[in-house]
C-alpha cells in the first residue's frame, strides 16, 4: 500500500511539473527572490565552500525562522564548531535567515520536493541532523532524508486546518512521518491531530509553542518610524486593508498599514484609492503630514520598529477567512492587541492571550473600530492588555531550552 500512495505521488508531482516551475518563476519576480531562488529551488546553484552540514534547520517562510532564533541560539552555543545550514522555501525567510549572520549559519533554498532536486540538495550538503520548524510534509524529502540516514526531527509540530481536512491523503502523511525519527508537539490538541493523520504515538511528546521563547525587545530602542501618532494593521490579507483603513481612521489617528506580502502593493492602492482618504505609501518615499490618514508601509524588516510605537495593534488574516497571522510578536512589545474571528491557526495563541486578557476579539470589522476607540480612550486598559500580553510572554521563555535539551539528546 505505501508502495502505491508513493507511486501515486510521484505520477501527480510529474503531471504538476509545469505548474510548479510557473509558480516559481512568479514567486521570484513578485518576492524579489531573484535568480538564486530560482536555482535552489530546482535543485541547482548552491554553494561550493561549507558543503558538508552537521545540523541542517528548515524553516519554510519568515514566521518559523523567527520562531527558531531562540533554539538556533542555543544550538550554536552547544555546538559552536557545528556548520548549520537554515533552509526556507521563500525570500522573505531567506532575508530572515540571512539576519543570523551573528550565529555562523548558512542559507540555501529548500528543493520543490522533486527527487532529482531532492537528491542534489542531500548530495551537495550531506546533513547528519534534520530539523523541521512546524510542519511541511514532503514525502520525497522526508524519505530520502531518511535514506541517508538523517531522519526528520520535527519541532513545534503543528498541523493546520487545511491539513486536517485533507483526509483522503491521511495515508500518504502517515508513511512521511513513518520517516521522521520524533515529532515534538506544540500542545496536546496539536499531538491528537498527528496521530489522527497517521502519526505513531511512540514518536510524540509534547513539548511547547517555541514561538513564545523569543527575545523581548526594549520597545524605546527600536526606531520610531512615523512622527504623528498612529494605531496599526499588521499582516493583512486581500480586504482587509479596505477594511482596516475605513474603521480604524475614525479613530483620528494615522493607520499604518503593513501587508502580509508588500508585493500586493499595486492591488492594494487600488482599492484605498476608492475611499475618501489621503494615502502616503512608504516604498515610493511620500512623507507623512499631518492630513496623512493612511500609512501603506509596503516594506520587509520594519514590522517590530512600527509595532514598537502603535498605539495599538490590529493582526490581520483574522478579519477575512484565512487563519490569523502570529500575534504574539504584539505580546512581546506589550502592545494592546486586537483580532478578528478567524484565527483558527493559532487557536493556542489567542487562547493563551485572551487567559490573561490580553487581547481584544472582535466578530466583525464594523466591530473594529469599537475596539480600537475604547483603547485608545482609555489608555489605561490599553496599558493594561499589553502588560498582561507581556508578562504571558516572560513566562513562558524557558520552552527553547527544553527543546534544546531534547535535540542534544
Amino acid at each position: 500500500m505505501q508502495f502505491i500512495w508513493l507511486t501515486l505521488y510521484q505520477v501527480a508531482i510529474t503531471l504538476l511539473a509545469p505548474l510548479g516551475i510557473w509558480t516559481t518563476l512568479r514567486d521570484a519576480k513578485r518576492r524579489s527572490g531573484g535568480l538564486r531562488f530560482v536555482q535552489q529551488r530546482f535543485g541547482f546553484g548552491y554553494p561550493i565552500v561549507n558543503a558538508d552540514v552537521d545540523l541542517w534547520i528548515h524553516a519554510a517562510s519568515l514566521g518559523e525562522v523567527n520562531a527558531a532564533k531562540p533554539l538556533i541560539k542555543l544550538l550554536r552555543k552547544a555546538q559552536p564548531e557545528a556548520r548549520i545550514l537554515v533552509t526556507t522555501a521563500t525570500p522573505a525567510g531567506a532575508q530572515a535567515a540571512n539576519s543570523l549572520s551573528e550565529l555562523q549559519v548558512q542559507h540555501a533554498y529548500l528543493p520543490i520536493d522533486w527527487p532529482l532536486s531532492v537528491w542534489r540538495f542531500m548530495n551537495h550538503f550531506s546533513p547528519k541532523r534534520f530539523i523541521v520548524v512546524e510542519t511541511e510534509i514532503w514525502p520525497n524529502l522526508y524519505r530520502l532524508a531518511a535514506k541517508r540516514g538523517c531522519r526528520p526531527v520535527i519541532v513545534n509540530g503543528r498541523l493546520s486546518v487545511k491539513t486536517l481536512r485533507l483526509k483522503q491523503l491521511y495515508p500518504l502523511f502517515s508513511l512521511c512521518l513513518s520517516y521522521c525519527e520524533m515529532i515534538y508537539t506544540r500542545s496536546d490538541r496539536d499531538l491528537r491531530n498527528f496521530i489522527a493523520i497517521g502519526a505513531d504515538r511512540e514518536q510524540l511528546l509534547t513539548v511547547g509553542n517555541l514561538k513564545f521563547s523569543g527575545e523581548l525587545p526594549d520597545p524605546t530602542q527600536l526606531p520610531r518610524l512615523v512622527d504623528q501618532p498612529y494605531v496599526l494593521a499588521a499582516s493583512t490579507h486581500h480586504d482587509e486593508e479596505r477594511m482596516c483603513a475605513q474603521q480604524l481612521s475614525r479613530s483620528g489617528q494615522l493607520v499604518v498599514i503593513i501587508p502580509r506580502h508588500p508585493e500586493r502593493r499595486d492591488e492594494i492602492l487600488q482599492e484605498l484609492k476608492r475611499l475618501p482618504l489621503s494615502i502616503a505609501v512608504r516604498s515610493e518615499g511620500d512623507e507623512v503630514t499631518d492630513s496623512t490618514q493612511v500609512y501603506l508601509a509596503d516594506t520587509h524588516g520594519e514590522m517590530t520598529a512600527f509595532m514598537a510605537h502603535a498605539n495599538l495593534v490590529f493582526m490581520g488574516g483574522s478579519l477575512v477567512p484565512h487563519g490569523g497571522q502570529n500575534l504574539l510578536e504584539a505580546a512581546r512589545l506589550g502592545r494592546p492587541i486586537i483580532c478578528g474571528p478567524h484565527t483558527w491557526n493559532f487557536v493556542d495563541e489567542v487562547a493563551a492571550l485572551r487567559g490573561v486578557e490580553g487581547v481584544s476579539e472582535v466578530a466583525s470589522a464594523d466591530e473594529l473600530s469599537q475596539a480600537a476607540q475604547h483603547f485608545l480612550d482609555q489608555p489605561k486598559a490599553a496599558q493594561a492588555t499589553g502588560n498582561n500580553a507581556l508578562e504571558l510572554m516572560r513566562n513562558n521563555r524557558g520552552i527553547a531550552r527544553q527543546y534544546a535539551k531534547l535535540l542534544s539528546r
